[in-house]
């Protein structure tokens, strides 16, 4: 089904809420409400499954909420994945993904955004020209439905599959918004925009202060969006994890680190797959035992046996018994 068809559906403000034609002025509530009715025999005709865009995190005509704290690689991420779908390269070690124009609303320090696109083409071995992604870094007012509008028309006529906004919170600290009080009015336009056009709509959003749960301003976001996927960090290392995933199966964690890039005017960053070590699987009681057992080994002149080493540990150095299977 062509998304821009006359027969496609139209979404209103209200999310999830869908209609065949505009609503009718009518006073007769009852012949309007009965107008939107779906027979099941024509529900999958209707409201077919969503294709995606980048398996796992976009589909067409829908919206996916990115949250995570400071340092967590969320534009970093955003960039590559709109660098992806616009040059039809694979996402880390997923299938290459069909080629989409993007449009990256790239609203938080700008002035970053020469740099990391140089580290991005370097890395990825691509010249600029080559990536259809888009910009803009002045804020939308997605509080304006004559805005929304321009938005949804811009999107359609340049062919969009998918849209970024980088990040939520500067669309409500340019306009005044309050992210509690009119988030499910921003989610909603953002909706509008994914329904009408057929693109997917990303949105990149802070957590909540000292949670990495949820997002900024209430879970109202989460509750409205597709997709969600959270990203916490741990010393060097960002686990994305999918949260929400509502076009089937939660997708399996990422984990990412920064991997450094040699530029034009010195070095920037991008992120690559995290692949685990051994000792990545180790807990902390785990490492307290080994350093136990090292310190151990170099002050002692002989050789230290099981039996004993297993009541050092019991009673010098206070490990739980068991610990590291008393190996």
């Amino acid at each position: 089904m062509n998304i821009r068809s006359p027969d496609t559906f139209r979404d209103t403000r209200e999310p999830g809420i869908y209609f065949c034609d505009p609503p009718d002025s009518s006073p007769i509530k009852a012949e309007t409400l009965e107008s939107q009715i779906i027979p099941w025999a024509q529900v999958r005709q209707k409201i077919p499954k969503a294709k995606p865009i980048l398996p796992d995190w976009y589909y067409e005509s829908s919206v996916t909420l990115i949250t995570g704290g400071y340092g967590s690689f969320k534009s970093l991420v955003a960039l590559k994945q709109a660098a992806c779908v616009a040059q039809g390269a694979a996402w880390f070690d997923s299938i290459p993904p069909k080629k989409r124009k993007a449009l990256y609303l790239y609203l938080e320090s700008p002035g970053g955004l020469d740099s990391r696109m140089e580290a991005l083409e370097k890395d990825g071995n691509f010249g600029r020209h080559d990536v259809d992604v888009d910009f803009i870094i002045k804020p939308p007012d997605f509080f304006q439905p004559e805005v929304v509008q321009e938005l949804i028309n811009l999107v359609s006529s340049n062919a969009y599959g998918l849209i970024i906004i980088d990040v939520a919170l500067s669309v409500f600290g340019a306009y005044g918004g309050s992210t509690t009080e009119h988030m499910g009015e921003f989610m909603a336009a953002c909706r509008k925009i994914a329904t009408e056009t057929g693109s997917a709509v990303g949105i990149v959003h802070h957590p909540p202060k000292g949670d990495s749960e949820g997002s900024h301003g209430g879970m109202e976001a989460f509750n409205l969006a597709d997709t969600w996927w959270i990203a916490t960090k741990k010393e060097d290392v960002v686990t994305y994890v999918n949260k929400k995933q509502k076009e089937g199966e939660t997708a399996e964690q990422l984990r990412l680190i920064a991997k450094p890039v040699e530029i034009t005017n010195g070095t920037s960053v991008v992120v690559e797959e995290y692949e685990t070590k051994p000792e990545d699987k180790l807990t902390k009681n785990d490492w307290n035992f080994l350093a136990a057992l090292k310190k151990v080994t170099e002050t002692m002149a002989t050789p230290v046996q099981a039996k004993d080493w297993k009541e050092l540990a019991e009673s010098r150095y206070k490990l739980p018994r068991g610990s590291f299977g008393d190996s």
